[in-house]
């Protein structure tokens, strides 16, 4: 009988130690996803971290090289007129950008043009040279950024 007593007393402790022994190795796995969590977040902020340093000494450099906004200026562009393969080159030409202006293009639009009227009605410049020079309708819109001297 102290022998069955025994027994039942053993096998009590060990389900108690058992269910303790799994509920802790909950807690454990739980505490192991927790903290793989907070390192991820360490160095998720460690790297924010990184990026803000170089966008701050980006923004150092670019400051002691003039490049603010208090020394350039801007300027709308909005051009619409007729104009020739000539004109049209030296125009975009123009439109490149350099060390001391940018152009930022919102829109280019070109489009045959028709022939002026007074070269029709006058049937000896059907010849000349200027009317086989093609006329194109040029619409250009953007933006000059100017550094100021």
């Amino acid at each position: 009988m102290i022998i069955l007593i025994l027994l039942i007393l053993c096998s009590y402790f060990c389900i108690n130690k058992s269910k303790d022994y799994f509920a802790d190795k909950s807690l454990l796995n739980k505490l192991q996803l927790y903290n793989s969590r907070l390192l991820r977040q360490q160095k998720d902020i460690q790297k924010k971290i990184s990026y803000i340093e170089k966008i701050k000494d980006f923004i150092g450099s670019v400051e002691s090289d003039g490049f603010q906004k208090r020394f350039w200026s801007s300027y709308d562009v909005n051009y619409e007129e007729r104009v020739s393969f000539k004109e049209l080159n030296q125009l975009l030409n123009q439109c490149s950008n350099t060390y001391g202006y940018f152009f930022n293009p919102i829109s280019l639009v070109l489009q045959k043009a028709s022939i002026n009227e007074k070269y029709l009605n006058d049937s000896s410049n059907i010849i000349n040279e200027d009317v086989n020079k093609m006329e194109i309708l040029l619409k250009l819109q953007g933006k000059f950024i100017v550094k100021q001297n």
